[in-house]
């Protein structure tokens, strides 16, 4: 009866979660705004304290880890809080950017409907990880409904990172109820919670599943002289069984509903190059005395900045690519006196997996 309990417990927690979700960005974020946030960024060597109030942040200092001492770790920090007079209950943690990956995502506005599944099926196109690795959470940000797009502000944090962090926390007594990324407004945390949250809900589904086949055996074996009751418990089993026979139909239509969702997915799977892929090709290419400082995709374009010895052959050797087209400079090409070298700033057109397959069988 406790397990029953504990995961009925886990499954409305999920289902408040997920009607969190429902409420639009801008009214979620109103009662943060009112009231002050402390917040803690955990690195390798220090641990810096901040404050967030009415949208602004403020650092309040930081604190020199000691490795190989949790108990003077401790101290310190339980010290800080106390001069600082935070409420360990109200501190947040606050991944830095070397821990979290943040970027703007563009999709299709037709993914909205299922978005965090569509976000895990695309998470190694537009990061360098596998949906397995990560806990990430995202938010609407804007919806073109002219082009049928919309921007979506993606968060992402490897697990092991994440479980680090709240480990080394709570290894000081703190129990952060929420894990931010810098820029706010998202909560990896809640979304590891829905992970659980979700996975309690299908047990609770089965355990009830199970509790109702346990009910028709039990009423199979009563005694004879309950036939009326056993024929009353039959009609509302009959009764229950068209109205599930009618949730199957619905079943049958939602799920003819995700499969066309599904292979539209795989589709665009197919079709697209993923970055590690260019970033492979880009290495291949270019030469030796080339040094790319910046790498960034946005749908089908491909920019790169950098250095080169001859930055003029640069285009000429991008363009034997079967996976890059329309290759350009973006500026001109100036000399940085300091190393010696020119500074360039290309685009290129990302061709579709599909076309550049084509292209390899025609020749």
């Amino acid at each position: 009866m406790a397990s029953l309990s504990t995961a009925a417990s886990g499954f409305f927690r999920w289902w408040f979660g997920e009607l969190r979700g429902a409420i639009p960005p801008f009214l979620r974020g109103g009662s943060r705004r009112r009231r002050r946030v402390f917040w803690i960024e955990i690195g390798d060597r220090t641990a810096r304290f901040g404050r967030e109030a009415r949208g602004k942040t403020k650092d309040l200092g930081e604190v020199t880890l000691k490795p190989g001492n949790p108990a003077a770790q401790y101290r310190e920090i339980r010290r800080h809080i106390r001069q600082r007079r935070i409420r360990p209950r109200d501190l947040e943690l606050k991944l830095s950017r070397d821990q979290a990956l943040r970027q703007v995502v563009v999709l299709p506005t037709a993914a909205r409907e299922n978005l965090r599944e569509v976000l895990s099926f695309e998470m190694d196109r537009h990061t360098p990880f596998k949906a397995d690795e990560v806990v990430f959470d995202y938010r609407v940000l804007r919806i073109d409904q002219q082009r049928k797009q919309m921007d979506v502000d993606l968060a992402v944090a490897k697990r092991d990172t994440l479980s680090q962090a709240l480990e080394t926390a709570r290894s000081w007594k703190l129990n952060p109820k929420r894990v931010g990324v810098e820029g706010g407004g998202l909560d990896l945390l809640s979304s590891a919670r829905h992970e659980v949250g979700a996975r309690r809900g299908r047990g609770l589904t089965a355990v009830l599943g199970v509790v109702t086949a346990g009910l028709f055996v039990a009423a199979a074996l009563a005694p004879l002289q309950t036939q009326r009751g056993l024929l009353d418990e039959a009609e509302e089993a009959l009764r229950l069984a068209r109205g599930e026979a009618v949730e199957v139909d619905e079943l049958r239509r939602l799920a003819a509903k995700s499969l066309e969702r599904g292979e539209f997915l795989v589709g665009r799977k197919r079709n697209a190059v993923s970055v590690s892929e260019l970033l492979n090709e880009v290495t291949r290419l270019l030469p030796d005395d080339t040094w790319v400082v910046q790498f960034s995709r946005r749908d089908d374009q491909l920019t790169l900045s950098g250095f080169s010895a001859k930055a003029s052959a640069l285009i000429g050797l991008l363009e034997q690519s079967d996976l890059l087209t329309d290759v350009r400079f973006r500026s001109p090409v100036n000399l940085d006196p300091r190393i010696q070298l020119e500074r360039f700033n290309l685009s290129a057109a990302v061709v579709a997996q599909a076309e550049a397959n084509a292209q390899e069988r025609r020749e």
